[in-house]
Order: C-alpha cells, then structure tokens, then sequence
C-alpha cells in the first residue's frame, strides 16, 4: 500500500512539472512572440488611423481652399483688367485728368513721368504667359476743398484703370474753402513677356524718376481701356483700336480729323476702328455729350472680326458751340473710349 501511495505520488510530481514545463515553454516559445507581433499590430493600426483621420480633415480644407482659390484668382484677374497696355499711357492720364476736373479741383501742375519706379513679371495662372506691371508715377498739385478732394480719391479707386495716390501734401493750410494739394498718382501698365515654364524674373529695384513737362490744358486725345495691339490680351470681347472726330467719311475711313471744329462745317463725323473678339455680332454705343450733358445715343450693330468700323454723325448748328465728347460704350455700359473735342 505504502508503495501504491508513494508511486502515485511521484506521478502526480512529475504529472505537476510537466505541466509548468509546458507552461514555460508555451509562453516563450509561442506567447511572447505571439504578444510581439500584437503589439506591432497595434501600433500600426493606430498609425493607419491617425493617417485616416489626417487625410479626411485634408479633404474637407480642400473644398475651403478651394474656394479661397477661386476667389483670389478672381479678384486678380479683376485688378488685371484694369492695367491697360502701356501704348494706352497717353489715354489713361488724360482719362486722370478728366476725373480731375470733374472732381472739382482745379490743377496747378501736372506732369507724369515716362519712367516707371517699379516692375514686377507676373505668370498667369491660367497658363504660362508672362506679362510685365509697370508702376509710373504722375507729380500733381491742384486746388479745391477737402470734400473734392476725396471725391477726386474715390473717383481713383472707382475708376477702369488701377490708380493710387500717396505723398499726399497740403501746402496751404487756412480757414480757407479751397487748399491747394499735392501728391503722386500711380498709373499702372502691362506689357506681354513671353511664355515660359521658369520662375517669374525677381522685380528691378525701385528708381524715383520724375520727369517734368507743361501742364495740359485740356486733353486732345481719347481715353481707352482695352488693349489695341496685345494679342495676348483678351480680357475684351470689343477692343478699340483707334478713334477720331473727323469731317469726312470715305469708303469708311476717317479725313480731316482733328480735336477743334468750327460750327459752319454742318457736320462732324465719330470714326472707330475696332476687333469683335466675339464669335458673334455685337453693338455698341456712340454717345455724344456737349458741356457735359447727353444730346444723342447711337447705336451702332458690330459684327465679328478684326478692324471692324463704327461710325455716327452729328449735325452741327451754330449754337453748338463749346466742349463736346463722344463716350463708346459696350452692352454692358462700360466705357470703352473717350474722345474729346471742340467747336467753336
């Protein structure tokens, strides 16, 4: 009996530390690693996660930037529509001029430079043509009251050319209605650069250049807002390329043109050549004006195509003496050219 007892004894021994040697060797053996590759499991599906949750919160900033995209490239192309070509430089200072006088003021001196004090290469966005923003300062001192003058800085900002002023000066300071004021108003032009795949050329450092001449009296030219000759250009569906008041008409060209009519001729002619950019008919609007007030709008039917001309009269009395302007006008009432003349 004893030695019943004692054999199963030293089985259920040897039974007990087979069982912790299965033990130790499972969880070495299998367990351990096993937990190793658990661990690594994890860490890379908490990674994975973190990436989802990452690449989601990219997807819903893209709809936003996006937008703000959009909205800038429009506010660009905006600002670029108002940079004429710099061939139009004549045009848009006397179109300056006119928003002058029409504000009011009275002009002392005003003498725009030739050179530019700062240019700048731009890529449009929409391809790789280059074009070039030239920044040219124009010296003026004129006199009038505070509220003309921010007429005048409103008229600026409001107007289908880009200017800014600054350096502002009040060189008489009195109780005075009417100051006299002066400051520098920018005009800004392009150019077309070239298509090209590289950077933008790093802008030319800035050369304060003024260059003086005889202050104008009354414009002789007209104002234009489209780019005649750039065939890069074509934020216009109409572009002028040339206008004139002139006497006679010819198989449709322009003669004896001028800027001061006697009233004996009975009639003065307004001649403009123009591209239809559009692939169908448009029309435009010759308005004639006379001391600033509206005596006719003609209508005139343009079809499509380059050098297209646009012609309307006006009878003249002895009685129409004084200053006249003729306004082309597109369909959507912008003002395309002004020209400016005189019968006397």
């Amino acid at each position: 009996m004893k030695q019943l007892l004692k054999n199963q004894r030293n089985i259920s021994i040897i039974l007990f530390l087979s069982v912790i040697i299965s033990m130790v060797l499972w969880y070495y053996g299998f367990h351990q690693n096993l937990s190793y590759d658990y661990n690594i499991i994890k860490k890379s599906k908490n990674n994975l996660t973190s990436k989802r949750d990452k690449y989601k919160r990219m997807k819903n900033e893209i709809s936003s930037i996006q937008e703000e995209w959009d909205f800038l490239n429009e506010e660009f192309e905006t600002v670029i529509k108002r940079v004429p070509n710099k061939t139009n430089f004549d045009n848009v200072s006397n179109s300056l001029y006119n928003l002058i006088k029409n504000s009011g003021l009275s002009i002392i001196n005003y003498s725009p430079s030739r050179l530019a004090i700062d240019k700048k290469t731009i890529i449009l966005p929409d391809g790789n043509d280059q074009i070039i923003i030239e920044k040219i300062p124009i010296d003026i001192e004129v006199r009038g009251s505070y509220v003309s003058f921010g007429q005048c800085l409103e008229s600026m900002a409001e107007s289908r050319y880009r200017l800014t002023a600054s350096h502002i000066e009040i060189l008489k300071k009195s109780k005075e209605p009417e100051q006299a004021i002066k400051f520098i108003a920018y005009a800004y032009f392009q150019s077309y650069a070239s298509k090209t795949s590289s950077m933008a050329q790093k802008p030319t450092k800035k050369q304060k250049v003024k260059e003086k001449i005889t202050p104008k009296k009354k414009p002789q030219t007209q104002s234009k807002i489209s780019n005649p000759n750039s065939q890069s250009n074509v934020y216009h569906e109409i572009v002028i390329r040339d206008s004139k008041i002139c006497k006679n008409i010819s198989n449709n060209k322009p003669y004896d043109s001028g800027t001061k009519f006697s009233t004996d001729i009975g009639r003065v002619y307004c001649h403009s050549l123009l591209d239809n950019n559009d692939e169908k008919s448009n029309a435009i609007y010759h308005n004639w004006y006379m001391n600033g007030q509206l005596k006719a709008k003609v209508r005139i039917r343009i079809k499509s195509g380059k050098n297209i001309p646009a012609i309307s009269y006006r009878d003249i009395k002895n009685s129409d003496a004084g200053e006249w302007k003729v306004e082309i006008i597109d369909s959507d009432k912008k003002i395309l050219e002004t020209i400016i003349f005189e019968l006397v």
